[in-house]
């Protein structure tokens, strides 16, 4: 399992036992609000450029399972039900 964005993803795919599952937030807002929360990335969560970055990246998501991640045990039931 690798944990990657979109470009390494797109590097990756040339596996024949390769699945792709992308895990969106429920809304742009609250990825916003996760990431300040964790403080992975010092980002204003009001910020109109980390907003236009999320924006711009999910549409080039190519993936096999899309799952949104708004309560964690039924996603990662479905997680595993993919695995």
């Amino acid at each position: 399992m690798l944990e990657i964005d979109w470009q390494g993803a797109a590097n990756a795919d040339s596996s024949p036992d390769c699945v792709r599952v992308f895990i969106l937030p429920p809304s742009i807002d609250t990825l916003m609000t996760r990431l300040t929360s964790r403080r992975q990335k010092r980002i204003n969560p009001r910020s109109d450029p980390g907003r236009r970055e999320a924006r711009e990246e999910i549409p080039h998501v190519e993936a096999d399972y899309l799952i949104v991640s708004d309560h964690f045990g039924p996603r990662l039931d479905e997680l595993l039900a993919i695995w």
